[in-house]
């Protein structure tokens, strides 16, 4: 019986902090500073062309509770690469907003078929933002592709001729 009561009293006893202590708020995760970037498109590999102006969508976030002011933008790609910003800089983007700017790309036509990384910055007094994305540069049509293409249509007229000629 003694343990009982000793029971009750413990519970009592805590019911009783609970009461008089004031709430904590306890947050999951900090909130974030500064400026994110995001490609608009969200996909991993993004295809170009060689020789062409392949344009992308960035968007430049500002998840900070203050604006920023005077964002300029930088990119490092693969050699002789031609990367540009339109526009080129921010002069500020107010809290909790984001800008979509475009970017053009445009690699050489020596370019050789693969994946290659491309890296977009941008950079403020206040803050720095980074991302890596990956372009795959295809081969496209190439002669080999054509000569497929002509063999296949005289091997149908082939056997068209044949069924016309000697029937079933």
């Amino acid at each position: 019986m003694r343990s009982n009561i000793k029971t009750h009293w413990l519970l009592l006893l805590v019911v009783a902090l609970v009461l008089m202590l004031p709430p904590i708020h306890v947050l999951a995760q900090e909130a974030q500073e500064g400026l994110s970037l995001r490609l608009a498109s969200g996909s991993y590999y993004n295809e170009v062309v060689r020789g062409e102006d392949n344009t992308f969508y960035l968007d430049v976030v500002n998840n900070s509770v203050k604006t920023i002011t005077g964002i300029q933008f930088h990119a490092d790609g693969p050699k002789d690469w031609f990367i540009e910003f339109r526009p080129q800089s921010i002069t500020s983007i107010s809290a909790d907003s984001y800008q979509t700017i475009d970017v053009i790309i445009r690699p050489p036509e020596s370019t050789s078929r693969g994946d290659y990384n491309v890296t977009f910055i941008a950079e403020a007094a206040q803050t720095r933002a980074v991302i890596n994305i990956f372009v795959r540069v295809e081969q496209g049509t190439s002669v080999w592709m054509w000569i497929g293409i002509i063999i296949a249509a005289v091997a149908v007229a082939g056997f068209v001729f044949v069924f016309m000629r000697f029937g079933r």
